[in-house]
């Protein structure tokens, strides 16, 4: 089954290169790729143009009616996940919307040893007419957790959000950020944190 799907997709490749160099097919790292892999590039070529599916006509016959029978239910498997996969478009915060001004939305902290754990506050400003609620605020990842006020700020009024970066596990270039959920528009505001991490074998 295996030698009978590989021989099929490196076909279908073929005929779907055309007159391109076959140095083209060697960069694909066909060989490299798993099954499952194959059969998902295989499902996408398919979509591609009209003439690959007679093409594909021809190469499905070296399979049993078996083989061609689950082969065509995970392409059409396939296919039905990159249907539904579409933008799905800006839900807009409910009820009146403010605007959020902070002193700096990226902070940098040099460098830090392994296991050190930088604490840094972002502070900002409501600079809206409405008061500035803040429904949570999540890390990139877990090592990232921050702290932001559960109370609505006042228009014109000033508020801090901690964030702790544990570099426990961390090496090197860190890039971290932190989203926030508020009742502005747009929605989201992003924050990052960065530095460099020495090896605490160093």
């Amino acid at each position: 089954m295996k030698y009978i799907i590989q021989f099929t997709l490196i076909l279908f490749f073929t005929i779907s290169l055309h007159a391109q160099d076959k140095t083209v097919v060697e960069e694909l790292g066909m060989d490299q790729l798993t099954e499952k892999q194959k059969l998902e590039i295989l499902a996408y070529a398919i979509t591609l143009k009209k003439d690959y599916k007679k093409s594909l006509k021809k190469a499905l016959k070296k399979l049993s009616p078996e083989e061609k029978e689950k082969l065509m239910a995970y392409i059409d498997k396939t296919k039905g996940v990159r249907k539904n996969k579409s933008t799905k478009p800006t839900i807009k915060p409910k009820g009146p919307t403010t605007t959020i001004e902070f002193e700096k939305t990226e902070h940098d902290f040099g460098e830090a040893n392994e296991g050190d754990k930088i604490t840094y506050i972002y502070k900002f400003k409501n600079t809206g007419k409405k008061p500035l609620t803040i429904t949570h605020a999540k890390g990139s990842c877990g090592c990232t957790v921050p702290k932001w006020p559960k109370e609505p700020i006042k228009p014109g009024k000033k508020g801090e959000i901690e964030v702790v970066f544990n570099t426990k596990g961390k090496r090197g270039n860190q890039v971290k950020t932190i989203t926030l959920t508020a009742n502005t528009s747009p929605e989201k505001t992003m924050l990052r944190i960065k530095g460099k991490v020495k090896s605490a074998n160093q």
